[in-house]
């Protein structure tokens, strides 16, 4: 079969991987264009056969409408000073980066025990790379160090480093004696079953006015006021 030039489609991907799923496992990939057409319906063409894509795979960052839904939190709330624990491969500091840039200000500081490179790796594009100060260091020591020391007025924060109730407990309250007079702080793997830790805390929590959204691990929306 010969594709004509008349032919429209849609590209996919097959995963060819055996065994379970982990992070930084190699993964293979199949190029998949779905053909139309064709008088029956759509075809699979594999259009890079017998190339395929392979990669470590990373499954330990924010699930995609996360990342969507932290992007539009960003640009509905215009923060100008922004903290994110926890960047590892930078998804979700991606979404935030958009975000920001979509609104031409505010800066995002992430920060995280190892350093995975995301301005170089592609993760941050070069464009948005003005608005995202990278931290490595781990926690809550870094709190104690510059720039994040010298941090006041945050009033954007996304916590998705420790998922223990003590790591938790020292990132809110650096937030608390660091923020904006309001401070919107997202919270993943609010429900969590691999973190109870953090369902427990959000249980007893009373200290602000908070809501679980029932995203793929749940995330817990906490308004700090006053």
């Amino acid at each position: 079969m010969r594709a004509g030039v008349q032919t429209t489609g849609r590209v996919g991907y097959r995963l060819e991987h055996e065994g379970p799923i982990q992070e930084n496992k190699i993964a293979k990939f199949s190029s998949l264009l779905l053909m139309s057409g064709f008088g029956r319906g759509a075809y699979e063409l594999d259009f890079m056969f017998p190339l395929a894509m392979k990669g470590p795979m990373t499954i330990w960052g924010i699930d995609e409408g996360g990342a969507h839904m932290l992007a539009g939190m960003i640009r509905a709330l215009r923060p100008l000073v922004c903290l994110e624990t926890g960047t590892n491969k930078g998804r979700s500091t991606r979404a935030i980066a958009e975000g920001l840039g979509l609104n031409e200000q505010g800066v995002l500081y992430t920060v995280d025990m190892f350093d995975h490179n995301v301005f170089d790796s592609g993760a941050i594009p070069s464009k948005l790379q003005e608005y995202v100060k990278v931290v490595i260091g781990d926690l809550p020591n870094s709190f104690e160090l510059e720039p994040l020391c010298d941090l006041e007025g945050i009033d954007f924060a996304f916590l998705d480093a420790g998922h223990e109730k003590d790591e938790l407990v020292a990132d809110l309250e650096f937030i608390e004696s660091h923020r904006a007079e309001e401070c919107m702080v997202v919270v993943d793997n609010a429900r969590d079953k691999n973190w109870p830790d953090v369902t427990e805390f959000f249980d007893a929590y009373t200290d602000h006015s908070h809501i679980t959204l029932d995203t793929m691990c749940g995330m817990e929306i906490i308004q700090m006021r006053g």
